[in-house]
């Protein structure tokens, strides 16, 4: 997710978009490293966004938490060594490049999905606009739907919007629609 200024976009149906990822073994486990951690509430932020996706009606795609883990998510870039699957979902944080706030990395062949978020800027929790930060949450809530599967959004109002708009932490129609038609 990019920490773009607002667009004037108006909003579209049908606007969601897939990656190629379908997951074969429901639910998805996730685990979450706290290194480098920037905001505390961190990994309640990111438990808040299964209920989310996991509840999405006409869907059965599932998300949870496998626990907390000292794994270096495996697919970033940022991790020591050479990008690999080790088969586990992990969550971690890294100084990733500027303008990003959060990233997904995904594998088809072997399901894995591993996302990192940016210690370069400053988190906030608990759904709310604040001056001078980003809300986690939203973040977490975007970035999981990458692990689901979904790519960006031409609609403003969406969840999976490319870039940063406001605290949003409950899915859009759109977002709803996309989940729903890949699961």
């Amino acid at each position: 997710m990019a920490s773009s200024p607002t667009s004037a976009t108006a909003p579209q149906s049908s606007g969601y978009t897939f990656i190629g990822l379908k997951w074969d073994v429901l639910p998805v486990r996730q685990y979450y490293n706290g290194a480098g951690e920037r905001v505390g509430g961190a990994r309640t932020a990111l438990t808040n966004t299964y209920p989310d996706w996991s509840g999405v009606s006409g869907s059965t795609y599932r998300i949870s938490s496998g626990g907390t883990t000292t794994r270096c998510p495996s697919l970033v870039r940022e991790c020591p060594g050479a990008p690999r699957n080790d088969r586990f979902n992990d969550v971690g944080w890294a100084q990733l490049s500027n303008g990003t706030l959060g990233v997904t990395w995904t594998t088809s062949s072997i399901d894995e999905a591993d996302m990192a978020i940016n210690t370069r800027y400053v988190w906030n929790t608990g759904c709310v606009n604040r001056p001078n930060s980003f809300d986690l949450e939203t973040v977490y809530l975007h970035e999981n739907g990458h692990v689901a599967g979904l790519g960006h959004s031409s609609d403003v109002n969406a969840v999976m919007y490319p870039s940063y708009q406001a605290a949003r932490c409950t899915l859009a129609q759109d977002d709803k629609n996309g989940i729903a038609a890949l699961y």
